[in-house]
C-alpha cells in the first residue's frame, strides 16, 4: 500500500518569500532547500493514498470557518542559545493562527501524534550557535505583514532528493483589498458562502435571506457568493448574492448606519457586479424598496414596475425587482 509524505503549511507571499530565500542564500543554508518559504500548520505526517480524499474533504469545511487575519513575520529568534536553527516568529493578533492549526491538526489526528504549535519560517538550520547568535542581531528588527488568503496541502515525493510540492489549496477568501471610508480602514473581502462570522451578525439582525443553504461550511460551488466590509473585528457591510442559471440575485444587502451614505454600499454592488461578471452572469438583479430606487437606479439597474410583490401580509406594499444586464 502505497504512502505519502504530507504536510499542511501557509506559502508566504512572493515579496516576504523572496526576501527569506535571499536571506537564506546569504546564510549560506542547505537544509531548508527543499521547500519554498512558508507557515507549518500541521507538521508532516503519513498518509495512505486511499485516505487522501478524505483527508482533502476534512481541510475544506475547516477553512471554510475561518476568518482571513494578518500575519506578523518577524523579528529572528531561535529556539535555544546552542539551536542550530534560525527563523523569523510568526504571530496573529487574536490568536487565530494557532486556531487554525489547531482544528487542522485535530481534522487529520488519525494520521499524527498532537505536537506544540511554534508558528515560525526557518530561515537556516545546521549552522553554527555563534552565527545564529549574531544573525538573530542582525535581524532583530525585521518585521513583515501579509493577510492570510490561502492553506496548502503539501507532499514530498517519495524519489530521493525531491523537493515538496503544493498538492492543493484552499482559499479562506478568494480576493481581499483594503479601502478608507470615513476614517475607517475597510477589509473588503470576496468568498464562497457566507462566513459563520457574518451569519451570526445577520441572524442578530434578522437579515438572513431564507433560501440560504441552511449549512455554510461546504460550499464547493460559487452559487452561493458574498461580499464582506469588516474593520476592528466589525461587519460595516455585506452582499450576499445566489447564483441560478445566468443570473445572480443579491439576497442581503446590509451597511452599517453609521456608513450609509458613504459609498460602502456602492462599493460592495460594484464588487458584486465585477464578480458576476468574471464567471459570465448575464444579469444581475436584487429586489428594492422605493426608498432604495435612486441607489439601484442610480447604479444602473432598472426597475420592472410588474413585478412588485408582496413579502409578506404585514408589507402590502411589496417590492420592485431591479435588473442589471450584464450582457457585453
Amino acid at each position: 500500500m502505497r504512502r505519502l509524505r504530507l504536510g499542511i503549511l501557509i506559502s508566504l507571499p512572493l515579496p516576504i518569500a523572496f526576501e527569506v530565500d535571499g536571506v537564506r542564500k546569504a546564510m549560506g543554508s542547505v537544509g531548508v532547500s527543499k521547500i519554498h518559504p512558508h507557515i507549518t500548520l500541521v507538521a508532516p505526517f503519513n498518509a495512505t493514498v486511499e485516505r487522501l480524499i478524505e483527508i482533502e474533504g476534512t481541510i475544506w469545511p475547516i477553512v471554510a470557518k475561518a476568518e482571513p487575519f494578518t500575519i506578523t513575520v518577524g523579528p529572528a529568534a531561535t529556539f535555544s542559545e546552542t539551536s542550530p536553527v534560525l527563523f523569523y516568529s510568526v504571530k496573529s493578533e487574536n490568536n487565530e493562527l494557532a486556531g487554525l492549526a489547531f482544528d487542522l491538526e485535530q481534522g487529520v489526528s488519525q494520521t499524527i501524534a498532537r505536537r506544540g504549535f511554534v508558528p515560525h519560517v526557518t530561515i537556516a538550520d545546521g549552522i553554527s550557535p555563534e552565527v545564529v547568535a549574531s544573525a538573530v542581531g542582525l535581524l532583530s528588527k525585521y518585521k513583515a505583514e501579509f493577510d492570510l488568503l490561502g492553506v496548502d496541502l503539501c507532499e514530498k515525493p517519495e524519489e530521493s532528493g525531491s523537493s515538496w510540492r503544493i498538492r492543493a489549496r484552499w482559499m479562506l477568501a478568494d480576493q481581499l483589498k483594503y479601502v478608507t471610508i470615513g476614517t475607517s480602514r475597510v477589509r473588503i473581502g470576496r468568498r464562497r458562502g457566507v462566513s459563520p462570522s457574518v451569519e451570526a451578525e445577520l441572524n442578530r439582525l434578522a437579515l438572513v435571506p431564507p433560501d440560504l443553504p441552511p449549512d455554510q461550511s461546504a460550499f464547493d460551488t460559487d452559487s452561493v457568493v458574498s461580499i464582506e466590509a469588516w474593520s476592528q473585528g466589525s461587519l460595516l457591510g455585506v452582499v450576499i448574492m445566489g447564483r441560478v442559471l445566468g443570473t445572480f440575485r443579491i439576497e442581503t444587502l446590509y451597511v452599517e448606519v453609521s456608513m450609509r451614505l458613504m459609498g460602502l454600499g456602492t462599493r460592495l454592488v460594484r464588487e458584486a457586479f465585477s464578480y458576476a461578471s468574471e464567471v459570465r452572469a448575464t444579469e444581475l438583479t436584487v429586489f428594492g424598496q422605493d426608498e432604495t430606487a435612486g441607489f439601484l437606479e442610480k447604479l444602473g439597474f432598472n426597475p420592472q414596475s410588474q413585478a412588485r410583490v408582496a413579502t409578506s401580509p404585514e408589507d402590502q406594499n411589496g417590492m420592485i425587482l431591479y435588473r442589471l444586464s450584464l450582457a457585453s
